[in-house]
């Protein structure tokens, strides 16, 4: 049976998002990261975040993990310095 798209659905699949942020997490351990900003800052961006996801998903349990997969890992790709750009996966 063929499933319509729906808008609210998540898009990605989880095992590059978990890579990026093993990347992420073990670049920054080893010091190739600058360190990450205060606790009060990541408070702030993590309740942006959250105000994000019930504006995208509404008021639901199950979507307060979700994340848009693209800017997600273009984000974390370009603090690691392997972000390739759009230009460069199409050439």
């Amino acid at each position: 049976m063929f499933h319509s798209f729906k808008p609210n659905n998540p898009l990605g699949a989880l095992m590059p998002i978990s890579e990026m942020q093993c990347r992420f997490l073990v670049s920054t351990w080893i010091g190739k990261l600058k360190p990450l900003p205060s606790a009060e800052t990541m408070e702030i961006e993590i309740q942006r975040h959250k105000d994000q996801m019930v504006q995208h998903h509404g008021q639901a349990a199950r979507h307060t993990i979700q994340v848009d997969y693209a800017p997600y890992c273009d984000q974390m790709a370009k603090a690691l310095g392997c972000y390739p750009g759009r230009k460069a996966l199409v050439e």
